[in-house]
């Protein structure tokens, strides 16, 4: 398992996609709170504050029918 768990922190990205704010890779719980999403050979790392963010406006968008402009 630490195997495992060293090969996935050295392909992860050094900080959040969004903020920049650094993953610390040797923190202990920073893989558990940290967000990580694949597209393809892409890796998107996202830190707790950006991906609640980031929650928070897809769900404006949603409740405004898909639209962020109300007529």
């Amino acid at each position: 398992m630490k195997v495992l768990k060293e090969k996935i922190m050295a392909v992860l990205p050094d900080e959040c996609l969004i903020c920049n704010k650094v993953f610390d890779k040797k923190a202990e719980n920073a893989i558990n709170t940290w967000r990580i999403i694949q597209e393809g050979q892409h890796i998107g790392l996202y830190c707790p504050l950006c991906w609640d963010h980031s929650k928070e406006v897809a769900n404006l968008y949603l409740e405004s029918e898909g639209s962020f402009i109300k007529s």
